[in-house]
Order: C-alpha cells, then sequence, then structure tokens
C-alpha cells in the first residue's frame, strides 16, 4: 500500500504544472466546444425533422428515425474521442513522472494527437469501441454523483419502481459484464506507451492483468466510492458556509431564493469539478497498477519512442502567450455558456429536460407597486427569468406601462390613459397606493424597461392592453421594439387574438403569446399565437401535452400558492408568471434536486 501511494504521489506531483494546465485547457476547450455545438447540433435537428418541441408522446419516432441514430452516434464517437485524446496525454504525463522528466503542455498534446492519429490506422479502429465500453466503469462515482444532486421525473421513477427485478438483474449482469472487461484495463497504456497494435495491447493487458484482476477491480472500486464520498464532503462544507452567510442576511426578501439557488449551483460547480478530477485520476490509478504489476511480474517498463519534440527556450514564451489566450478565451466562452444555461437563455425544447422559467407578474409586485421600475429592479434583484408588464397608448402616442385603463386604482386620478399626455402622465404618483416608501413613484415608458431590460439581461412579456381610442398601439409597439433591438429578448402578448395577428403583420418574427383563460380544440389553428398563457387553474396534463406537441411553449397565471406551484412544475410547463419569484425559483430548484440532497441539506441546516 505505502508504495502505491508513493507511486501515486510521484505520477501527480512530478509534472503538476503540466498535468493542471492541460487538464485546465481541454477541460475548458471542451466546454467551450462541444457544449454549444451539442445544443445547437439537437436544435438543428430537430428543425431539420419538423420538430419544434420533444414530448413523451412524440420522442420514440423521433429516435426512430435513422438520421437521427446516426447524429446520435456521431455524437457518441466525438466524446468518446475526446476523452480518448484526454486519456492519451494523461498516460503520456504519468509515464515521463514515472520516468523522473519534465514535460510541456505543448509536448503533451503534441503526443496526443499522434496517438490519435494512430486510433484510425487499419485493425486500431476497434480500440475505440474497447474505451468507449471501459469509460462508464471508470465513471461510476462521478455518474453516482450526478444521480444523487438531480431528480429524475416523476414517470422514469414510476418505470424504476415496476421493473426492480429486471433492474436487478441489469445491475448484475453489468457487473459481471464489468469484471470481464478489467482484463482489459491496460489495453490502451499498452497501445499508448508502446506502441503497440490493437490485438497486441489486447493479449499483453490480458496476460498482464491475469493474477490481479479482483485485486484491480477493488482498488477501482475504492476509487469511485472515494469520488462518491468527496462530492458530499465538499457540498457539506459549502452549504454549511451558506448557510452562515444565509444568517448574516437573514431580514433580505430574497434569502430563500438566494439561498436554494445558492446551494444548486454550488452542488452543481462541485458535481462538475468533481467530474472534471475524475478523468485524470482514474488513469492514474490506471499508470500505478500497470506499472506495479510490470514490477511485479519481471516485465520491462518499455515506453517506446515516447519522448517528442522538445520546445526550445526562444519558442517558450510564444507557446506559454498562446496557451494563456486559448485558457482566458475557453474561460470566457465557458463562463457565458453557464450564464445562459443558469438564467435558461440555453433551455431546450424537450420536456422534463427543459427547466421551468419564472416571470416576475407586473415586477416584483409582492413588494413593490406594480408596473413600477422599481417592481422591475426588484424582480431582477429576485432573480426572475422574465418580467412581465402591460402597456398602453398616450394621447400622443406614448406607449406607457400600466395595467388598468383608468389611474384611479393606483395613482388616486378619476381619468383614463388615452386623455393624457405623457408628460402629464409621468407627473403622477404610482407608489403611494402600495406605501408610503415608494412616495413619488412614476409610471414609466416602454423604452424605459427595455433599456432596463437590456441592461440587466432580462427578457420581457410586453402584454398590450388595446383600446378603442388606440392609433395603431401594435405597430407602436413593434417599431420600439425594432428600434431597440430587442426583438429576440421579448415577447409580445395581448387578451386579443386580433392584436397578435397584427403584430405578425408587421413583423412575423416577433415572438406572440396569446392570453386566454382556457384553451380548447385545434391550436395548430391559432397561427398567429406561438405560444399560449392560460390560468393555472385551467391547466391540465392533456392541454400541456398538445400544446407542446403544437410546438409552442405554456405560460401560466398568476401562480403564488406552493402546492400550485409544485403541481405546474410537475406539469411541464414552460413558464410560471408570479408575484412571488423567490418562492417559484425555490421550489423549481427543490424540484431539480435529488430527495438524497434535499434530506442532506435539511440535516445540515438542522445542526
Amino acid at each position: 500500500m505505502q508504495k502505491k501511494i508513493k507511486l501515486v504521489l510521484l505520477l501527480l506531483k512530478y509534472n503538476w504544472k503540466s498535468l493542471l494546465g492541460f487538464e485546465l485547457l481541454y477541460k475548458l476547450l471542451g466546454g467551450a466546444i462541444v457544449v454549444p455545438s451539442i445544443y445547437g447540433l439537437s436544435q438543428w435537428i430537430m428543425k431539420m425533422m419538423g420538430y419544434h418541441y420533444l414530448t413523451l408522446e412524440n420522442l420514440k419516432r423521433f429516435l426512430k428515425n435513422p438520421f437521427t441514430l446516426v447524429i446520435f452516434v456521431a455524437v457518441v464517437l466525438t466524446v468518446c474521442l475526446y476523452l480518448m485524446f484526454d486519456a492519451s496525454a494523461l498516460l503520456f504525463l504519468a509515464a515521463h513522472s514515472y520516468e523522473q522528466e519534465k514535460v510541456t503542455v505543448l509536448q503533451t498534446t503534441r503526443f496526443a494527437w499522434r496517438n490519435m492519429k494512430r486510433v484510425f490506422r487499419k485493425g486500431n479502429e476497434k480500440i475505440i469501441g474497447g474505451q468507449m465500453i471501459l469509460f462508464p466503469y471508470l465513471s461510476v462515482g462521478v455518474i453516482g454523483n450526478i444521480l444523487a444532486t438531480v431528480t429524475l421525473p416523476n414517470f422514469i421513477k414510476s418505470g424504476l419502481r415496476a421493473s426492480r427485478n429486471w433492474l436487478l438483474l441489469g445491475f448484475v449482469l453489468l457487473l459481471l459484464f464489468g469484471i470481464h472487461r478489467l482484463q482489459y484495463l491496460f489495453m490502451f497504456p499498452y497501445f499508448t506507451l508502446e506502441h503497440c497494435d490493437y490485438l497486441q495491447s489486447k493479449e499483453k493487458s490480458r496476460y498482464l492483468s491475469r493474477k490481479n484482476k479482483w485485486k484491480d477491480g477493488m482498488v477501482l472500486v475504492w476509487v469511485q466510492m472515494l469520488f462518491y464520498a468527496s462530492y458530499f464532503i465538499l457540498a457539506a462544507i459549502g452549504i454549511l458556509l451558506v448557510l452562515i452567510i444565509a444568517k448574516i442576511f437573514s431580514q433580505l426578501h430574497i434569502l430563500n431564493y438566494v439561498y436554494t439557488s445558492a446551494v444548486w449551483g454550488l452542488l452543481q460547480a462541485i458535481m462538475l469539478i468533481v467530474a472534471a478530477v475524475g478523468t485524470p485520476i482514474g488513469y492514474i490509478t490506471i499508470s500505478v497498477l500497470y506499472y506495479l504489476h510490470k514490477e511485479s511480474n519481471g516485465e520491462p517498463v518499455c515506453h517506446k519512442e515516447i519522448d517528442v519534440q522538445p520546445v526550445d527556450a526562444k519558442s517558450r514564451k510564444k507557446v506559454r502567450m498562446t496557451e494563456g489566450l486559448i485558457l482566458i478565451t475557453a474561460l470566457c466562452i465557458c463562463t457565458i455558456l453557464i450564464y445562459n444555461s443558469a438564467t435558461e437563455h440555453m433551455n431546450p425544447q424537450v420536456e422534463y429536460l427543459r427547466t421551468t422559467e419564472v416571470t416576475a407578474h407586473r415586477g416584483a409586485s409582492a413588494f413593490y407597486p406594480e408596473n413600477t421600475m422599481a417592481a422591475f429592479e426588484g424582480a431582477i434583484e429576485f432573480g426572475a427569468d422574465w418580467i412581465e408588464l402591460d402597456v398602453q397608448q398616450s394621447k400622443d402616442g406614448k406607449i406607457f406601462v400600466m395595467h388598468d385603463h383608468s389611474f384611479y386604482r393606483t395613482t388616486g386620478l378619476r381619468d383614463f390613459s388615452w386623455n393624457l399626455t405623457f408628460d402629464e402622465i409621468e407627473q403622477l404618483d404610482a407608489g403611494s397606493f402600495f406605501s408610503d416608501t415608494f412616495a413619488g413613484e412614476k409610471i414609466p415608458s416602454l423604452e424605459e424597461v427595455i433599456e432596463l431590460a437590456k441592461e440587466n439581461y432580462i427578457r420581457l412579456n410586453i402584454e398590450i392592453k388595446p383600446s378603442v381610442n388606440d392609433t395603431d398601439i401594435e405597430k407602436a409597439v413593434v417599431d420600439l421594439i425594432r428600434e431597440m433591438d430587442f426583438a429576440d429578448s421579448c415577447v409580445v402578448s395581448s387578451q386579443m387574438y386580433s392584436c397578435l395577428e397584427k403584430v405578425k403583420e408587421y413583423d412575423p418574427e416577433i415572438s406572440t403569446l396569446y392570453v386566454m383563460s382556457l384553451a380548447y380544440g385545434n391550436v395548430n389553428r391559432l397561427k398567429a399565437a406561438d405560444s399560449f398563457s392560460m390560468e393555472a387553474g385551467n391547466v391540465s396534463p392533456s392541454m400541456v401535452s398538445r400544446i407542446h406537441n403544437a410546438g409552442k411553449q405554456i405560460f401560466v397565471w398568476t401562480v403564488n400558492n406552493r402546492k400550485i406551484i409544485n403541481r405546474m412544475i410537475d406539469l411541464n410547463v414552460d413558464n410560471i408568471i408570479t408575484d412571488r419569484v423567490a418562492l417559484v425559483k425555490e421550489c423549481i430548484y427543490d424540484g431539480k434536486t435529488n430527495d438524497v440532497i434535499n434530506q442532506y441539506v435539511k440535516f445540515l441546516r438542522e445542526l
């Protein structure tokens, strides 16, 4: 055991700078390229095949399509090659550390590239399948962490419960198959470090592991259990820190949302870190076993032609600058991807994968006067994905934000929107009706709200409240959206279908949302409506399924009760419009988190 630990430390320590540098560059660059590519490819495939939204009803048909299968195999193959490139580099670094020779990131990359070219030589391509089978067994701890973090959809849980015996049988078969594959554990090290072909690597691996298969299996199980445990240990430390910070800011309205989202974000970050570390540790473990077995069998350690062309001192500075530039670029792209994922800007049109988004109804109207800049700024603080606001037209044609046609309820003035110019409207007090704290709060123009939304990267649900006194209010709204280049970050809604028809006439590219109390019949007939907004009490599973199968989204309003919020999440609605943004966010994060983690968090909170 002492010898194993010493060898592990040697392989990790001797070229640690190059190991860290390569892994940072490779994983960040991979995230920056692979993630958006897969997302973009999936969206493109759906569009090419005429699927606007994947649901349980059309998923089977989608997956059976030969084109889908070809793309799926290509994606799996690409991911496998990506992992094999990483494995080649790690084995190279471990080999040089074993020989106590320093290597650079560039040398490591060059070697991995040359090794991957050998994979495609005639007869060697079979090693791809061998590694593809091996990777899941080397990632059991990481897979366990993912399953412990996220919750499974109810239909999957029900299916699993109904198939316990088959699951147990499947688990036993996978275990037996994994034990059988242990004899090929060293196939890739032989292929990479000794330049053996596929068949030679296979035979040599089988010979090397013939006496140690069970011991090697136990070592790998121990390493995977260590990964699984490390996730929970790191999570405990992070959650306790969040709890301490939450206590300090216990008076804030947004406490529950901040706490819940912080815990969720923390768990995701830890999961990504553990997953990123998984491959290096896995292959360092394989390298340790490889060298120890060779020494034990009296087999010479042969690193055939492992050296690569050295980098001269003059070029080293340029290489480091290039590496630094790539690292910064990849880091920036990954940061943007994480932000887009967290804010649901990269939200797949797939039921059970799509995260329910949250719209602040007239801003954060539970804590601020509705449809005011204070309410909209509050919605941003609460972490809303969207803001819903109502727009009307003043006497002089200006588009301003207010729900009622009458000013009386929110300003005390007994007059109507079409009787006042916007200059006169701006003089009204739209805050005192809510609280003296907000005395003097103004009625904003739509232009002001769009500027705020652009500055804070939040999307708007702009509901038009037309009246018989308006002059082309739809065109005025569309023109303003286009003028401010905001079409991709908003949806125009109305309870009047004819209003949406006019919007589409002026600009077919602007997304529209039909607000209605209930829906029945064929929703495809409503061509001017890109999506639908319904009162929550009228939403049923069949309605959600019908709208999704039409390739459209469903927004629900106005949901402020925890029980109803959870029901809407279970129904897989796309967007919940609420006065209580923090509560909805909390329910969404709780729903996304596995019961094991929820109980774990609850236990830590009670300490």
